[in-house]
Order: C-alpha cells, then sequence, then structure tokens
C-alpha cells in the first residue's frame, strides 16, 4: 500500500511540474506575473534551426514581458553522440547558435543566462524563467563533458580567416573602377593568409604527432569548394621544404555552409579528439 501511495505522488509531482510548464508555454502575460518560482518554459532535442528559432523568439518575447523573470538556457550534449559532440566546444558552439536569436533587440540588461549541463542520454535543451531572487534550474545529468589532456582540443590563434573573395567566387566581375582601398584589403588579406600558413608550420613542428585539421565554410552558390581547397594547399606548399611540413599531418575539410566563408584551424594532440564540422543551417529567406 505505501509503495502505491508514493507512486502516485511522484506521478502527482511530475503532472503539476509538466502542468506549470505547459501553461507557460501558453502563455499569456498574466501567467508571466504569477511565476512565483524558478519554471520550466520548454525543451527540445537534437532539431533543426528552423524549428527551434521560433521557441527561442517566443521565449525572449516572453521574457521581455516578464520584467522580474531570468531567462536561463540550459545545453545537455550526449554521451551517445560521437566524441567531439560531447566536448565543451560543441556545447558554446551550439549555445552561440541560440544566441543570435535571443541577442536580437537586445534587452536592458543581461538577463539570459547560459549552461552547460553535461551529458545526457539524448541532446537536449532546456528553456528556464526564474524569478529574482529564485533557484536556478537543477542540472540532472549522467555525465560530465570531455576534459582533460586525453581530450585535448586547440584552436590556432589565426582560428578564423575570410577568404579572398576575388580569388575564390566562382564567378568574379570585372570592375575597372576599383579603388585603392579594394587593392589594400586583398593584399591585406593575402599577407594574413601568409602569416596563418606560417604559424601552423610552427606549431606542428613543435611535436611530430599532433594533427592539424582544417575545416573551410562558405557559400557553395558563391564560392567554389574545390578551388578554396586548392588555395589552402598552395598556402601550405612553401613551408613543406623550409620547415619540413608534412601535409599527411594536415586534413583540409569543406565543413559545409556559413553565411562568411571563414576556416576553423585545429590542432589535436596524440589522443586528442577530432573536430567535425559544424555548418550553419541555410534559411531561406521568407518572400
Amino acid at each position: 500500500m505505501r509503495i502505491q501511495i508514493c507512486f502516485l505522488i511522484v506521478l502527482l509531482f511530475l503532472f503539476s511540474s509538466f502542468a506549470s510548464a505547459q501553461n507557460v508555454s501558453n502563455n499569456s502575460d498574466s501567467n508571466l506575473t504569477n511565476i512565483k518560482q524558478t519554471t520550466k518554459f520548454d525543451n527540445f532535442g537534437d532539431i533543426s534551426e528552423k524549428e527551434f528559432a521560433p521557441k527561442l523568439k517566443k521565449f525572449l518575447n516572453l521574457l521581455r514581458k516578464g520584467d522580474s523573470l531570468q531567462g536561463y538556457v540550459v545545453f545537455y550534449n550526449s554521451f551517445n553522440d560521437s566524441p567531439f559532440k560531447q566536448t565543451n566546444y560543441f556545447a558554446r558552439r551550439k549555445t552561440h547558435t541560440y544566441s543570435m536569436y535571443l541577442s536580437k533587440e537586445y534587452l536592458d540588461q543581461p538577463r539570459i543566462t547560459y549552461i552547460f549541463g553535461g551529458l545526457r542520454e539524448k541532446m537536449t535543451t532546456e528553456l528556464w524563467f526564474v524569478p529574482i531572487g529564485g533557484e536556478t534550474p537543477q542540472i540532472i545529468n549522467s555525465g560530465e563533458l570531455a576534459k582533460g589532456e586525453r581530450y585535448k582540443l586547440e584552436i590556432l590563434g589565426t582560428e578564423r580567416i575570410n577568404f579572398n573573395e576575388a580569388k575564390l567566387k566562382k564567378e568574379v566581375e570585372e570592375n575597372d573602377d576599383s579603388d585603392d582601398a579594394d587593392s589594400e584589403l586583398e593584399l591585406e588579406t593575402e599577407l594574413n593568409s601568409k602569416d596563418f600558413a606560417k604559424e601552423l608550420a610552427e606549431v606542428l613542428g613543435r611535436d611530430k604527432t599532433w594533427r592539424a585539421f582544417l575545416i573551410f565554410y562558405a557559400d557553395e552558390n558563391e564560392y567554389d569548394s574545390q578551388k578554396s581547397r586548392q588555395i589552402i594547399e598552395s598556402l601550405l606548399q612553401p613551408y613543406v621544404k623550409t620547415s619540413s611540413l608534412d601535409l599527411s599531418r594536415v586534413k583540409i575539410i569543406f565543413g559545409g555552409y556559413r553565411a562568411n566563408p571563414e576556416i576553423e584551424s585545429w590542432v589535436v594532440n596524440q589522443n586528442g579528439i577530432e573536430p567535425e564540422p559544424m555548418p550553419d543551417e541555410k534559411i531561406e529567406k521568407e518572400s
């Protein structure tokens, strides 16, 4: 009998928590004034940007109306995913995408806090409302994010380098009226590229067990990914002889779409986790 009573109590607690979240999600302004304790607004799994964007916009709009509320975004990686997707970097990149929506028309003061919750069976994002002075959302996980020397990930200081548009565009329009400013920009890009190649060669020269992963992103409708690869390789070639750079330790990967072309340069130690591409989702503008 006691077991049945305890079971009913647990069910009642779970139902009340679920109902509370549902009420806020279906909200009206009056519901916001009634929030006196930490309350979950919504949660979702590994869904597309097109799917989670409306949820984030609704969350932000409600937060603007509730002057006494703080917003919390709790992100959980999944222990069933690849080692890279269990890292702190992956969590940061995911929440950075969220911040692109939650920082639009930014609030008067920082009222949104991001928390990395660790690992769960499935990738999960939770959106919470917390009244002033309320308790932060409880973190319930099944493991910590990958960390320690064995799983070390390093990004070079030249983490992102803008592509030279004049060289990488599939179609380059001739412009006889181009001014000196355009020439200076191209020269600056070329010098930055040389610095990048030199730094990469120097870093890999420190330890023969280290490997480099160069992940470049671009809109394939505007840039030729194969030509991009060739230009990256040509930047490294001068250092093959002068610094004994072994190109077999450099893996060049096209990572997919990003609005602005860029390169992520990773140096991974002997036992490190190999990085994976994290492209942005290309959302077509509604006509």
